[in-house]
């Protein structure tokens, strides 16, 4: 089933792409591009001939920083049919990220430009120093498609790397990390990542960004952290074998605007279930966590089911929308909440009955019309965090959760 669900997740976003629809961000659910309540990032009528940009789509080059678009002449470029030997331009483009990077670091840049265009690539990226924007630009099949042999897809160890509007692919066989950190700094932007054999993203000893990221299907965690400081926002944790999010600590701890969901497994038949099952929030320092939506999470047991906190701790946790089929609690200080959970903090925290959730059967947690959690928050409006979809919030009375649809 959850296979099923994430096959159909992957169609929708090369389905969307190719039709040219008026995100300019993959939808992170199954659907078309109605999957968010708003369309954001029209995409501009042509290329704006002066140099000044708002997306990458805007320019010539394919990158758009701060406003300018790069020159031509200032980026790698990596195609299907590239060839190694070529010099990486727009015109005799390489066939590999690695060989993409290699060439402007030869150049003396002392932060690496490549895009990465439309298709299939059976390869692994490393980055071990300096700096580097990867970008993919989508072509009418979709975006392009990382796709490792048996280990880790991107690499990134004493480097700091930002990648945007690529997917990752891991087939759900043998072993590998759709992005692992260490010792770096990585910021995923716009993201697909599925099927890991091992986690989608292993951050250690690395500060870590992730915005409009999916990581479904893992073999493992969704996300995996270790110390430094880790941010997750509006993005979507789903169908991840041992649970959503896996902290160990990290030293602080920001999530927004994201879906955990059908994360974990039960214990069945003497054979243990996952620890953890939506999200663990442990860290040294403090957590945010704020608008989020957990929901069919499981685990080996009712109290790890959903999230996890740690005894002591320095917590805000304001407006999440927690809600089961099966038995769970929590002890996390959950305020202005709405929960399904058998126990949960009292005071400014409600019980829901009906979510109605968009196609939770299908892996979609948007919100519809006829939710309990619709324009029912009772959180300070400046407590709340831009939605799943990017969107801002409150629009008219906030929402509950990861989502808002007014």
């Amino acid at each position: 089933m959850e296979r099923r669900i994430l096959t159909a997740a992957r169609a929708a976003l090369v389905a969307v792409v190719a039709a040219g629809c008026s995100y300019d961000r993959p939808p992170l659910l199954d659907g078309d591009a109605a999957a968010g309540d708003a369309a954001v990032d029209a995409p501009p009528a042509a290329i704006d001939a002066s140099g000044t940009c708002v997306i990458d789509r805007d320019c010539a080059s394919g990158i758009c920083q701060a406003g300018t678009c790069a020159a031509l002449d200032q980026v790698s470029y990596v195609a299907p049919a590239g060839v190694d030997a070529n010099p990486c331009t727009v015109t005799a483009p390489c066939a590999t990220i690695d060989r993409a990077l290699a060439v402007q670091a030869a150049s003396g840049r002392r932060l690496a430009l490549v895009v990465v265009e439309a298709g299939a690539y059976t390869q692994s990226v490393a980055l071990t120093a300096n700096a580097a924007l990867v970008v993919g630009r989508a072509g009418d099949n979709g975006p392009p498609v990382i796709t490792p042999q048996d280990r880790d897809a991107v690499t990134i160890s004493g480097a700091t790397l930002t990648l945007r509007r690529v997917a990752i692919a891991g087939g759900g066989n043998g072993n590998g990390d759709g992005v692992r950190c260490s010792n770096g700094t990585v910021t995923l932007e716009e993201l697909a990542i599925d099927d890991m054999g091992d986690d989608g993203v292993d951050v250690r000893d690395c500060d870590a960004t992730l915005t409009r990221v999916a990581l479904r299907g893992a073999g493992a965690f969704g996300v995996r952290a270790l110390r430094r400081a880790l941010v997750i926002r509006s993005s979507v944790l789903l169908a991840n074998a041992n649970g959503g999010l896996r902290t160990s600590p990290v030293d602080t701890l920001t999530v927004t605007g994201t879906v955990f969901a059908r994360n974990g497994r039960p214990t069945v038949g003497g054979v243990g279930g996952s620890a953890v099952g939506g999200a663990e929030l442990l860290a040294n320092g403090a957590v945010l966590f704020d608008s989020n939506t957990v929901a069919d999470n499981d685990a080996a047991s009712d109290g790890t089911r959903a999230i996890v906190c740690a005894t002591n701790g320095s917590y805000a946790l304001p407006n999440n929308l927690l809600t089961n089929a099966r038995n769970f609690t929590t002890t996390c200080p959950l305020t202005h909440a709405m929960s399904s959970a058998l126990a949960m903090p009292s005071g400014t925290n409600r019980p829901i009955a009906t979510p109605a959730y968009a196609a939770p059967a299908a892996g979609d947690y948007h919100l519809t019309a006829g939710s309990q959690a619709r324009g029912a928050s009772t959180a300070p409006p400046a407590m709340a965090a831009p939605d799943l979809d990017g969107e801002p919030r409150p629009r008219g009375g906030l929402d509950v959760g990861a989502d808002e649809i007014d």
